[in-house]
């Protein structure tokens, strides 16, 4: 037991590392209550701010420790189990969240932020009917949370209820005119065309899906569009044995750099999403990566390319003549831009009710023609599987006139 000296002690230690903790000093609190930890043990609020501090450091491994000691030393602590469910989700123990969301529940039943984040947890390990059970009932209790009906919106999109969709999208529109997901997938399902996909809605979508893109992508949907890509160029009489200095468009997590490893000397690659740019430059195969607007960087460097690559990147364009000029402008005499294209029957460019646009052939050559470019080569390809089945696309290869 503590004298009333040491008591003090400890008091005033804890009122440090909770003002270390205020004012931003994770790392020093976190060492602190450590520290208070050694002395205190069973001193569950302290675990439960070591917990914070830990995940405020990306530490989610050891904030769910934290947590976990914290519920163990009071399982009726609502805070402890919904921290524990969001660290444990960090970590992607999928179903161990769900138990923490679920003991957090059966405290307080209407918790809507336990329900939110309960919900994404299913979205985001697959289980899209519980998931849109729990979103469901959570707008029941809270009509206008804007992101559980946004994302229950995505998942009516994704089992093809496309009327239900709409109709949610343009609920969170009315609740937040400028939401980017929203206002473009509300114009997808509504048949509009807009000339572009906001750029905030791009960078949002691969941000969010980073984590397990290539897991859904590749093992889920059997995608295989860059190696597609790859045997094209690989059967083009036209291209080069090697190039010197080449541009991923769109570069993703790096998937289409894998598969042209070996034709140039040199691999730079740019995306929107600074997630996506992480996990490229995991991979190690890009000299240069840069996160912005393709459009935008291009017109800021001085540098030309003999080869760009665009895998799955035309289908957020829209109208590609500024986009084919200003890859014109930089490509050297003779470059090579290799691309893919979901295919549209007629007309020259649509937005689908997929939220992705696709190309008539046609458009895409008199684009070219426009823009000093000549379509060399085009092949037509299964491009992604959508509710099982395979989507047509096209992949063009142009060579820069001069």
């Amino acid at each position: 037991m503590n004298t009333p000296s040491e008591a003090l002690d400890l008091e005033d230690m804890y009122r440090r590392a909770v003002g270390l903790h205020q004012a931003g000093d994770c790392a020093g609190a976190a060492s602190l209550y450590e520290h208070l930890l050694g002395m205190v043990p069973e001193a569950g609020p302290v675990y439960y701010n070591l917990g914070l501090a830990r995940y405020e450091l990306e530490l989610y491994r050891e904030a769910a420790e934290a947590f976990h000691r914290a519920v163990e030393l009071n399982r009726e602590d609502v805070d402890s189990w919904y921290n524990l469910g969001l660290a444990l989700k960090q970590c992607h123990e999928f179903s161990q969240a769900e138990e923490a969301y679920l003991q957090a529940l059966a405290l307080h039943p209407e918790d809507a932020e336990v329900l939110y984040n309960l919900a994404c947890c299913y979205k985001d390990s697959d289980q899209v009917s519980r998931a849109m059970e729990v979103y469901e009932h959570l707008i029941e209790l809270k009509p206008d949370h804007v992101s559980g009906l946004n994302n229950l919106a995505y998942l009516k999109h994704l089992r093809g209820h496309f009327e239900e969709a709409r109709k949610l999208y343009g609920r969170v529109l009315e609740l937040r005119p400028g939401h980017p997901s929203a206002r473009h997938m509300f114009g997808a399902l509504s048949g509009d065309n807009p000339r572009s996909a906001p750029r905030e809605y791009v960078r949002d979508l691969f941000d969010q899906y980073s984590d397990n893109f290539e897991q859904h992508l590749v093992l889920d949907l059997g995608y295989d569009l860059p190696l597609k890509m790859r045997a094209v160029f690989d059967r083009f009489d036209g291209r080069r044995s090697h190039y010197e200095l080449a541009l991923d468009l769109g570069c993703g997590t790096g998937l289409a750099g894998m598969a042209f490893q070996g034709v140039c000397s040199r691999l730079d690659g740019i995306d929107l999403s600074e997630k996506m740019i992480e996990m490229a430059r995991g991979k190690g195969i890009y000299q240069h990566l840069h996160v912005g607007d393709i459009v935008e960087y291009l017109r800021s460097v001085d540098v030309c390319y003999d080869l760009f690559l665009a895998a799955d990147v035309l289908i957020y364009m829209g109208a590609l003549e500024e986009f084919f000029q200003v890859l014109a402008d930089r490509a050297r005499p003779g470059g090579l831009f290799l691309f893919s294209t979901e295919y549209l029957e007629k007309g020259g460019w649509q937005l689908q009710p997929s939220g992705r646009y696709a190309y008539h052939p046609e458009y895409i050559r008199e684009v070219s023609e426009q823009t000093g470019w000549t379509v060399a080569c085009r092949e037509e390809v299964p491009t992604r599987k959508e509710r099982d089945q395979w989507i047509r696309g096209n992949v063009f290869g142009l060579i820069r006139e001069g």
